[in-house]
C-alpha cells in the first residue's frame, strides 16, 4: 500500500529535525562553527510560493556566500543573500509543480556546510472544477436545488470547496480530491432574479479554481383569469375553456380541471381546452384552472357551470319484448335539466314505419305516462319508440320491441284437446276471456263463437272465480250444427267474434280433434 505523500514528507520532517545542521571547522584563521538551516519552506509543506528562506549562523567567520540547490521535476541552485537576519532567495518563475527536495549550502573561508535536506511540495497549478449539475442555466421549480461538483487536484490536494451566491457564502467542505461535492441550495435563502452561484475551490497549496452556475430564482406565481364561460354558465355539448395567462418569467402550461379529474393541458397562449360534457353528468360541476410557471410556482381559478345535454328517456313500462293487449300505460322516466317541451310516442313494425300514438302524455314528476288503446292495432310484433324534445330543441328516444296480442282469447277448450262422444266429452264450455285491460269506456256488447268458420251462437257473460268478467258459450258436440257434423270425426277450428264499444275483433284460433 502506498503511503500519502503528506505522510512521507512528516516523516521526513521529524527525521531531519527542522534541518538546521551545524558543524565545525577551521580556516587559516582559526576555529569556525557554522550552523546552515532551511526555516522556508518547511519540510513536507505545500505551498505556491516561491520565496525561501535559510538561516545561517557562524563563529570565528564571516559567513561569505549561500546558495540553495532544488531538485525534483527540474533542478538548479539560486543564489541565497542575507536580508534581516536571514539570507533568502527564489525559486525559478519557470519551475514546474512538484515534490522537490531542497539544500542550502554556506560558505566561510574554505569552509562549507550544508543543510539537511527539506522535502515539500511545489505547487502553483490551480484546482480544476467540473460541474455535474446543473449543466445549463436553470429556473428553480422547486424549494431547493441540488449542485454537484467535482473537483481535482494533482498535486496537493483538496483544502476546501465553497458555496457562494454571488459574495454570500452558502456553504463550505473540507478536504478530499477527485470526489464529488453536493450542495442543497435553498430557494427561499436566494434573491430574486438572476443569481451567479459561485464554486470556490482551493488546494492545500493556496491555488484556487472558480466555476459559475447561473440560476434564475422566482417566486412569483402567474395570474389566470377565466374568459370562457362565463361563471354560473349553462353548458352542453364541447365546451372551449380559455383563460388568460401571465408571469413574470414565462408561462409554462395551465392545466384544466372538472373537478378533480384533470381534463388536459396548454402550453402556449391561448390556453385554450376542448372540453366534452357529454361524458359527464348534468348538474353542477366546478371548473378549475391552474397556471404553472417554469420556477414551479402556480395560481388558480375556479368557476361553476351547471351540465345540461340533451335529456334522456329510459322506458318503465312496458318493457322490452312484453306482450300487451287491450290497453297498456306507456310509461317513462325523464332525465333533463333544461324544460321539456314534449314528449311524444311512437308504434310500428320498422324505424322506417311508425305511427304517432294519439294523444299527450300527462307529466308527473320525471315520469310520463300515455294510455295506449291497442283494440284496434292487428296482433303481431312492433316497435315501440319515444321522443322527447327540451326547450332547446335537444331531442333524446328510446326504443323496445313489443308484442300485440288480441284483448279476446278462448280459454276453454285448449289447443289439441280431445272432445265429443268418443272422448266422453259431448259438453264443451267455450269460454272466451279479456286478456288485459280494456280503454275506459270500452265494454263487451256481444261475443259470436264460430266452429270451422259457421256462426253457432253468442256466449253469455259471466263472472270467474279471480273475478274477471268471461263469456262462455256450450256446445252439445251430439248435436248437428253448421260447421259440424256429429258423424264425422276430425280437427274443429273455433274463434270468437267479439263486438265492443267502437269496433269488433276476433281472438284466436283453437283448434280440437272431435271423436264421434
Amino acid at each position: 500500500m502506498k503511503r500519502p505523500l503528506t505522510a512521507i514528507l512528516a516523516g521526513v520532517a521529524l527525521l531531519l529535525g527542522g534541518c538546521n545542521l551545524s558543524g565545525e571547522g577551521s580556516t587559516g584563521q582559526g576555529t569556525v562553527n557554522l550552523s546552515v538551516g532551511i526555516s522556508k519552506p518547511t519540510a513536507g509543506a505545500h505551498t505556491n510560493q516561491r520565496d525561501v528562506e535559510v538561516r545561517i549562523a557562524a563563529t570565528g567567520g564571516r559567513v561569505e556566500s549561500a546558495k540553495l540547490a532544488y531538485t525534483g521535476p527540474s533542478s538548479g541552485e539560486i543564489p541565497l543573500t542575507p536580508s534581516g537576519g536571514v539570507w533568502r532567495g527564489a525559486l525559478p518563475e519557470s519551475l514546474s509543480s512538484g515534490t522537490y527536495t531542497l539544500k542550502a549550502e554556506a560558505r566561510v573561508g574554505s569552509f562549507i556546510k550544508e543543510s539537511g535536506p527539506v522535502v515539500f511540495v511545489f505547487d502553483k497549478d490551480k484546482p480544476q472544477i467540473t460541474i455535474l449539475a446543473p449543466t445549463s442555466p436553470v429556473t428553480l421549480s422547486s424549494a431547493s436545488l441540488e449542485v454537484r461538483v467535482r473537483v481535482q487536484d494533482a498535486h496537493s490536494g483538496i483544502k476546501s470547496v465553497k458555496l457562494f451566491a454571488e459574495n454570500t457564502l452558502l456553504e463550505e467542505k473540507l478536504g478530499g480530491s477527485g470526489e464529488e461535492y453536493v450542495f442543497k441550495v435553498n430557494r427561499d435563502t436566494l434573491p430574486e432574479g438572476t443569481v451567479a452561484l459561485r464554486v470556490v475551490a482551493e488546494d492545500l497549496a493556496g491555488n484556487t479554481q472558480e466555476a459559475t452556475v447561473p440560476v434564475e430564482v422566482d417566486r412569483t406565481p402567474p395570474t389566470v383569469v377565466w374568459k370562457a364561460p362565463a361563471d354560473g354558465a349553462v353548458v352542453s355539448g364541447t365546451v372551449a375553456l380559455e383563460v388568460e395567462a401571465t408571469d413574470n418569467v414565462g408561462v409554462a402550461k395551465v392545466e384544466f380541471f372538472a373537478g378533480s379529474t384533470k381534463l388536459g393541458e396548454a402550453t402556449s397562449a391561448p390556453f385554450t381546452f376542448n372540453w366534452d360534457t357529454t361524458v359527464y353528468p348534468d348538474g353542477s360541476v366546478a371548473l378549475k384552472a391552474r397556471a404553472v410557471d417554469a420556477a414551479g410556482n402556480f395560481a388558480e381559478a375556479t368557476l361553476t357551470v351547471t351540465v345540461a345535454n340533451e335529456p334522456k328517456v329510459f322506458w318503465l313500462n312496458p318493457t322490452p319484448n312484453q306482450k300487451v293487449a287491450g290497453s297498456v300505460d306507456l310509461q317513462v322516466e325523464v332525465q333533463a335539466l333544461r324544460p321539456i317541451d314534449r314528449v311524444e310516442f311512437y308504434f310500428g313494425p320498422d324505424e322506417n314505419s311508425m305511427s304517432k300514438v294519439p294523444g299527450t302524455p300527462t307529466p308527473s314528476g320525471n315520469t310520463y305516462t300515455l294510455s295506449w288503446d291497442v283494440l284496434q292495432v292487428q296482433p303481431g310484433n312492433y316497435l315501440l319508440k319515444v321522443v322527447v324534445v327540451d326547450a332547446q330543441g335537444s331531442q333524446a328516444q328510446a326504443t323496445i320491441p313489443v308484442e300485440v296480442g288480441s284483448a279476446f282469447v278462448i280459454t276453454t277448450p285448449a289447443e289439441g284437446d280431445r272432445v265429443g262422444p268418443g272422448a266422453n266429452r259431448s259438453i264443451v264450455a267455450i269460454t272466451v276471456g279479456i286478456n288485459g285491460t280494456l280503454p275506459p269506456g270500452v265494454s263487451v256488447t256481444r261475443v259470436a263463437i264460430y266452429i270451422n268458420g259457421e256462426y253457432q251462437g253468442d256466449a253469455t257473460s259471466d263472472t270467474a272465480g279471480d273475478g274477471s268478467q268471461i263469456y262462455i258459450y256450450t256446445w252439445n258436440t251430439a248435436q248437428s250444427s253448421p260447421g259440424h257434423d256429429p258423424a264425422l270425426s276430425g280437427d274443429r277450428v273455433i274463434t270468437a267474434r267479439v263486438y265492443y264499444t267502437g269496433g269488433d275483433t276476433w281472438t284466436n284460433g283453437v283448434r280440437v280433434s272431435y271423436q264421434p
